[in-house]
């Protein structure tokens, strides 16, 4: 019987950190003003931190020749905006101001001081 309630709790046990895993949210995501949620990359240590923003077309992986280089003294963050990359793609108004408010989010997520 002892063993029987070691394996439920066990069990039950092994549930809630499964659930708990799957919950969580990527580390790597930052959600923006309009709810979309923004991928980006980090790498390395130091300030300021240097952001890469792609353009039209692009996404995060377009700066891995950079990132390489500058994350060897620096914090480097590449992300991808809205409709690119690893990014949601549920936005519905494209301007300067949005894509700017993806780029601010990352930031806050990550409590950057100089960038």
């Amino acid at each position: 019987m002892k063993r029987v309630k070691f394996f439920c709790l066990f069990f039950l046990l092994l549930t809630f950190l499964v659930i708990a895993n799957c919950t969580k949210a990527p580390d790597n995501i930052a959600v923006s003003s309009d709810g979309v949620k923004i991928s980006f990359n980090v790498q390395g240590k130091g300030e300021p931190a240097v952001l890469f923003v792609h353009g039209w077309g692009g996404n995060k992986n377009v700066w891995s020749d950079q990132v390489a280089h500058f994350s060897k003294k620096y914090k480097v963050i590449a992300i991808d905006l809205a409709s690119f990359g690893e990014s949601g793609n549920n936005r519905k108004l494209f301007n300067m101001s949005s894509f700017g408010a993806d780029i601010a989010s990352v930031i806050n997520k990550l409590k950057l001081e100089q960038v």
